[in-house]
């Protein structure tokens, strides 16, 4: 029978759960740009009689510039054969699962192994339908996006006729001259390859434009507009586009006039300047022309359902023409809108082919087709298209409403009007689009059926594949991407991937992404009895509690009176388990059996969120410290003892100094000094005195006097003078006379004159007589 492990936490299902239960967090560490994290993942479906034995191990790295590392583990927990059977072979992983707010990022663009180009998708189907493409067909990476255009059919473009009368001919025909709409510069006072039309534009009202083309084919002739077919110009290598005028589009495909071909044409948005064009598409640009086809609305069969069109029982398409309804055509439906979490609007539509489904996903436009002005309503998707209500007969489409919500739509959906349904086919350009690109690899760079090379691997024979989609209610806002990996993992082994995440502009991730994806990684390491990792001992520091380091590491608070070390492993080992410390309010267990503290039904189910221990609430759930890699029995000593993750502090000074001081001051005293002084003086003296002057003076002194005077006196004076003199004068006097007379006089002389006359007399004579006579003359009368 199949099982679902899940790295989250196990589904909140179970009547017994009062609380979600996520996978127990085993411990975590950070360092520099980098965060680790181990946890234990659970059975989704429960209650269950499984076990699970899947550890998950998460390192993230900031590598800057938006692009973060992601290194991940799969491990498969051996079964200790105290506990019970084998742990099953694990055959299908997520070796990676995430997603975005659809909100955020609307668009998935998929590279391409065959193609530099990247590709939309559109619509993004709903989860639960399976969008699937195997990492083989990707260049190794996927991108979500803010807003993109996707890319419509190409519109055939007509050949002319060879004789250059300006006519156009089936490119069929022998003397046919097929169309190539490449741009081409200007002269220098005109160097873009467009510039404004101002005859037409004048004469039609209509901002029209005319581009150099580099061809020889001569066509005076443009396209007649449908309301089935927008015309969009696309530069395919930037994907900026132009959407042409409804009913001026193209006036001529390539007209020639005095050695020059040009294509004559007007933009829809009249403020469209003739730089936004140039900028759009320079010259060298080899024009694409597209059209938006009309939205395929579904067919029904009468009784509600869709059905295909080429079904037997196919009554038609539905058709959305707006009638009258009191008092409002357009109405907010406040239960729908409830459910969805986003404005839910229903308009009152003409009898037709009832349809009760929608389009939840897709977001549409609504052409009108019977106005002179062709008017556009956007929608953010269907949720009915036709909804017959049983107890009024009345039919209704139910959609969610775009900017301006029910009253801006009630401007749009008349009474009388009818509407074709289109793709609301737009968006940013892409160097206005922000994206995320997730770097899985590539069949290449993972090695696919052929396996890692690194030391201690085994092959990955299997493969993977991609899956996307909107998940579930729209109010969930979620768009889900993972990739699937298929292969085996047998107990003991471990799974390994290397990916990564970019953020950045979307024009900029094509080349980004590729720079990344050699870099990714996956292997199968399979555990072994050579010793590689790190060794840890585990030490009893106290009557309930133990602790634990590495092995060339000293725990100086050891328990004395019965002292026990148990040695184990940072990496899977054979005849090695993984060893957990469990909490359970009061009491305590350290060993291989996870569900040592959960019930113990007759039906074997496993409940690990419940603590079934006396006097301990229900509600009360363990928590799981993971400690490394352990023989079996080896730490029994510790089974009922308490970890506590500080019973080691660091009791000794570090061998070594600090190279670089302390950007803030110890609260207490280090015991071996810096070879450099702090930037902040500490806040006690030093036990031991410094073997160089501080930069700044301690705020207390130091129990213990320097063993050599400062090098430099201080820039201001004592407030308080020193009881014995110093061995070199301060550049200025004292404040207060010094008791004692100086050893040498000073270059200047004091501001008041000292209580006791100098040994030797002074280099100046004093302002100011002493109170008292000199025991030796000055060399100088005063």
């Amino acid at each position: 029978k199949n099982y679902f492990i899940h790295q989250a936490g196990s589904y909140y299902r179970d009547p017994s759960m009062t609380k979600p239960w996520y996978s127990p967090f085993g411990g975590g560490f950070c360092s520099g740009n980098s965060c680790s994290a181990v946890s234990w993942s659970q059975q989704a479906h429960v209650s269950t009689t499984f076990n699970s034995s899947k550890l998950v191990f998460n390192r993230f790295t900031n590598c800057g510039d938006g692009v973060f590392e992601h290194v991940f583990s799969i491990h498969n927990m051996a079964t200790d054969p105290i506990v019970g059977p084998k742990s099953d072979t694990l055959d299908y992983f997520n070796t990676l699962w995430g997603g975005v707010r659809t909100s955020a990022f609307r668009d998935i663009v998929l590279s391409s192994s065959a193609s530099q180009d990247l590709a939309d998708v559109d619509p993004i189907p709903d989860f639960a339908s399976v969008g699937l493409v195997s990492v083989s067909q990707t260049a190794g990476f996927t991108v979500f996006a803010e807003y993109v255009r996707s890319d419509g059919p190409n519109y055939t473009l007509p050949c002319a006729d060879a004789s250059g009368n300006g006519s156009t001919v089936p490119c069929s025909n022998p003397s046919s001259v097929p169309l190539s709409l490449k741009l081409t510069a200007g002269g220098i006072s005109d160097p873009g390859p467009c510039t404004l039309n101002q005859s037409l534009t004048q004469s039609s009202g209509i901002f029209t434009v005319s581009c150099r083309l580099n061809t020889n084919a001569n066509i005076t002739t443009g396209v007649v507009y449908s309301v089935a077919q927008y015309l969009i110009l696309i530069n395919p290598h930037t994907k900026a586009y132009l959407y042409l005028h409804p009913f001026q589009g193209v006036i001529a495909w390539s007209r020639y006039i005095s050695g020059v071909n040009w294509f004559v044409f007007s933009p829809a948005d009249n403020s469209t300047t003739v730089a936004d064009i140039n900028a759009k598409f320079p010259a060298g640009t080899q024009l694409q022309v597209q059209y938006e086809p009309s939205y395929k609305l579904p067919c029904g069969d009468g009784s509600g359902a869709a059905v295909d069109c080429s079904n037997s029982t196919s009554i038609g398409q539905p058709t959305i023409s707006v009638i009258a309804n009191s008092p409002n055509v357009c109405e907010q439906s406040a239960d729908y809108t409830n459910l969805y979490g986003k404005i839910v609007a229903r308009c009152r539509i003409a009898p037709t082919v009832p349809i009760n489904s929608g389009d939840l996903y897709t977001q549409v436009s609504f052409v009108t087709n019977n106005t002179s002005a062709k008017l556009t309503y956007r929608s953010n998707g269907v949720l009915f298209w036709s909804y017959k209500d049983p107890s009024t007969n009345y039919t209704w489409i139910y959609l969610f409403t775009g900017d301006g919500g029910v009253l801006w739509l009630r401007n749009y959906f008349v009474a009388g009007r009818s509407f074709t349904v289109m793709f609301q086919n737009e968006g940013k350009p892409w160097e206005q689009n922000m994206a995320l690109s997730t770097v899985h690899g590539s069949a290449a760079s993972l090695k696919e059926s052929i396996g890692g090379t690194a030391n201690g691997t085994m092959n990955v024979y299997g493969y993977t594949d991609l899956r996307y989609g909107v998940a579930g209610n729209p109010a969930r806002d979620f768009t889900v991407f993972t990739a699937r990996t298929f292969t085996t993992l047998t107990e003991g082994n471990t799974y390994v991937k290397r990916h990564y995440m970019i953020a950045d502009r979307l024009d900029r991730m094509a080349n980004r992404s590729l720079a990344w994806a050699n870099e990714t990684y996956q292997s199968v390491v399979s555990q072994s009895n050579i010793s590689v990792g790190q060794v840890i001992k585990l030490v009893r520091t106290s009557e309930t509690t133990f602790a634990g380091l590495l092995a060339n590491e000293t725990c100086y608070t050891a328990y004395t009176p019965a002292p026990f070390e148990c040695f184990g492993s940072t990496r899977p080992k054979i005849g090695y388990f993984a060893h957990f410390s469990i909490a359970c309010g009061t009491q305590d267990y350290f060993g291989t059996n996870r569900y040592y503290f959960a019930p113990k039904p007759s039906d074997q189910t496993k409940s690990p969120w419940i603590c079934n221990i006396s006097n301990v609430p229900n509600t009360t759930s363990p928590t799981y410290t993971f400690l490394g890699f352990f023989p079996s029995r080896n730490c029994s000593a510790l089974q009922n003892l308490r970890f506590d993750p500080f019973g080691c502090p660091d009791a000794q000074p570090s061998k070594t100094p600090s190279k670089k001081p302390s950007k803030k001051p110890l609260k207490k005293p280090s015991r071996m000094p810096n070879k450099k002084p702090s930037k902040t003086p500490s806040r006690h003296p030093s036990k031991k005195p410094l073997k160089k002057p501080s930069k700044k003076p301690s705020k207390t002194p130091s129990k213990v006097p320097s063993k050599t005077p400062s090098k430099r006196p201080s820039n201001k004076p004592s407030k308080k003078p020193s009881k014995k003199p110093s061995r070199m004068p301060s550049r200025k006097p004292s404040k207060i006379p010094s008791r004692h007379p100086s050893r040498k006089p000073l270059r200047k002389s004091s501001k008041r004159p000292s209580k006791r006359p100098s040994k030797k007399p002074s280099r100046k004579p004093l302002k100011r007589p002493s109170s008292k006579p000199s025991k030796k003359p000055s060399r100088k009368p005063s």
